[in-house]
């Protein structure tokens, strides 16, 4: 990806998939699709869960100093995500785009 080996605060960027990546799992679109205004939520809300499947992407290497908020716009900057879970004492996140 174009993000692959960016220098973010001294600090290169790993982007690649999961080590548990496995392409052979198909993902029901209709589950993954899900109208959240049935469960009470706002629609529009990124989601701090990231399913494991064929559009799941890690991010390594992500500065401490960094916030979630900036985490996610940097992220951002390459498309709309549908979720980010970042794991901020490890220093890594898993992502997935809308599309």
């Amino acid at each position: 990806t174009k993000m692959n080996g960016i220098q973010l605060k001294g600090v290169e960027l790993t982007l690649r998939r999961p080590t548990n990546y496995d392409p052979s799992v198909k993902i029901d679109e209709e589950s993954v699709n899900l109208d959240v205004t049935k469960i009470g939520m706002q629609p529009n809300l990124l989601s701090t869960h990231v399913e494991n499947g064929p559009h799941k992407i890690y991010v390594a290497g992500i500065p401490y100093s960094l916030t979630n908020a900036q985490i996610q716009e940097l992220l951002e900057s390459f498309g709309p995500l549908a979720g980010l879970c970042v794991v901020r004492e490890k220093g890594y996140a898993f992502c997935q785009y809308v599309d």
